[in-house]
């Protein structure tokens, strides 16, 4: 998902004002490293993305900020995304739970995804959605984005795919990728809305113009396979790549079989093998799987049918049903090796 402009400047002028100078420069500072663009008054001032922030130096900031307004709620819930964005969901949930006492909506979004999640909380997906229904109610993309998927996968809610791609669509015309993507999904699969790929691509392409994985990663394998695009593996190739090297697993996976496969790039089984082993770090069947297939048929490496069959027994555990049929062939094939050895 891509940054928005972080211009302390612009922070300053988004209704951030404070009882002097230091403290409106304090605060400015935090917003800009720390704050959700989409908060009512930041005026797209921060970034989408938790995880591409600078954490130490948002920490810094929005201590020193704190340290000069301890009372303000928006500092409070920037503060604890900082800490969040440093792993830090010990510091972070104290500072949630007052900012969301005051009807904060970033700090009723976050601590209602940890909730739904049961990152860094004791799981309460009831609680954490009612959490996400007041901040999606005051019109906060990102909760509308959460909630949207409690609906999907009935976190907490009953599944109700049609308020689920209402309330991604709500936040995608806001705006937000995350939102963008998730529509795109919803037309994609025709969840709650009437299968549209042409119309998916169109959605996948606005979060994917913000940098946002998922979305690189859906897009590209619409053009992959030519659902709602002109059939194109150079333009697949790219996608997968970008979306791989900021960390999709699936991305990597797909990426590392046109690799193996020498569609939109040459054939590279040195390539192949990485980025099918990023996606088996991931926990991608589908990238187990197709590790399996490259020491079965020693793809860049040497021939291991003993490997090949462990993998391919793993991806079926994880339920990959070609797996389960290379599995089965495999063995038959070592089996017959066993019996003409005797």
């Amino acid at each position: 998902m891509g940054t928005r402009t972080l211009v302390v400047a612009l922070a300053l002028l988004a209704g951030l004002v404070g009882t002097g100078p230091a403290l409106s420069q304090t605060r400015g500072d935090c917003a800009a490293l720390a704050a959700d663009p989409f908060e009512p008054g930041q005026d797209g001032v921060g970034l989408q993305e938790r995880r591409l922030m600078d954490s130490a130096a948002a920490l810094n900031a929005c201590l020193a900020a704190r340290e000069a307004d301890d009372d303000d709620h928006r500092i409070m819930a920037w503060l604890a995304r900082a800490h969040m964005a440093a792993g830090d969901y010990d510091s972070a949930v104290p500072l949630l739970q007052m900012a969301a006492l005051e009807n904060n909506v970033l700090a009723l979004q976050l601590y209602g995804d940890m909730l739904v999640t049961g990152e860094g909380v004791e799981q309460d997906m009831e609680r954490g959605s009612y959490m996400l229904s007041i901040a999606a109610g005051r019109g906060f993309a990102p909760a509308q984005s959460s909630l949207g998927v409690s609906y999907q996968y009935g976190e907490g809610v009953e599944v109700d795919y049609v308020r689920s791609t209402e309330l991604y669509r709500a936040s995608a015309k806001q705006g937000y990728a995350r939102g963008q993507s998730n529509y795109g999904y919803m037309l994609e699969m025709g969840y709650g809305v009437d299968q549209d790929y042409e119309q998916a691509a169109t959605f996948y392409q606005m979060a994917a113009d913000q940098d946002l994985p998922v979305a690189q990663h859906n897009l590209g394998w619409l053009y992959e396979n030519g659902r709602g695009v002109p059939q194109d593996d150079d333009r697949a190739f790219s996608l997968y790549l970008a979306a791989s090297e900021a960390g999709d697993a699936g991305a990597a996976t797909n990426l590392g079989l046109l690799y193996l496969q020498g569609r939109g790039t040459e054939l590279d089984y040195e390539e192949a093998r990485y980025w099918t082993e990023i996606g088996v770090d991931g926990g991608d069947a589908a990238a187990i799987n197709n590790l399996g297939h490259i020491y079965e048929n020693g793809f860049g490496v040497d021939v291991d049918l003993e490997r090949a069959l462990s993998l391919y027994r793993e991806a079926e555990a994880l339920g990959n049903a070609m797996a389960g049929e290379n599995a089965l062939a495999l063995s038959a094939v070592l089996d017959g090796g066993k019996s003409k050895a005797k």
